[in-house]
């Protein structure tokens, strides 16, 4: 989750390592709490809460888990990151129901895209929990702009998809190609000594 700062940094909030650290409810539920600048929610507190998963985990399990993680430190969003598609619940690179969300972050092809959008929908929820209205980003646009990159994160993560797996039987094919001209000059060599006999 290092790519947090780089997120984080441009709007001044504080990103805290809370893995090892026992929170309001007395567990070490929660990675990283994200707490929103004083600028942003002036005489609050407002933050959110990051579970990093790298096992595999049903919708429901993971809902479960980050209402813990927020309830421990007293978060208004929650997100789950997962280190593989392959163990998130959802075949979405980021999904999101109420105040919580799912981001798939690879660590084999990692495209900060997918958490940089959860990061600014967690700021989103915190922001209407604890900032006066006035200073509140318009909800129908909010959802719109989330909506749209939602849907262009699904078909990057389609499009990559399908490189990989061309790149793959690209190389396999590459492989097949050098074998069988292999066998074809070992075959034009064993004609040749025939022809010389």
């Amino acid at each position: 989750l290092n790519a947090l700062a780089g997120i984080t940094a441009p709007y001044g909030d504080l990103v805290e390592h809370v893995g090892r650290k026992t929170g309001a409810k007395g567990t070490k539920k929660g990675d990283v709490v994200v707490t929103l600048s004083e600028e942003d929610v002036p005489g609050a507190q407002g933050r959110y809460v990051i579970e990093a998963k790298d096992r595999r985990l049903t919708l429901a399990a993971t809902w479960r888990e980050l209402d813990s993680a927020m309830a421990n430190w007293e978060a208004s969003a929650g997100v789950a990151v997962f280190a593989s598609g392959e163990n998130a619940p959802t075949n979405l690179p980021f999904f999101y129901s109420g105040e919580r969300a799912i981001v798939v972050l690879d660590r084999e092809d990692p495209d900060p895209a997918a958490l940089t959008l959860a990061c600014l929908f967690a700021r989103w929820v915190v922001r209407r929990r604890c900032a006066p209205a006035s200073n509140v980003p318009d909800p129908e646009r909010m959802a719109a702009g989330i909506e749209r990159i939602q849907r262009a994160l699904a078909r990057v993560s389609t499009i990559r998809g399908h490189l990989s797996t061309s790149a793959k039987a690209t190389g396999q094919a590459r492989e097949h190609l050098d074998d069988l001209a292999a066998e074809v000059r070992d075959a034009l060599a064993e004609l040749a000594a025939e022809v010389e006999r």
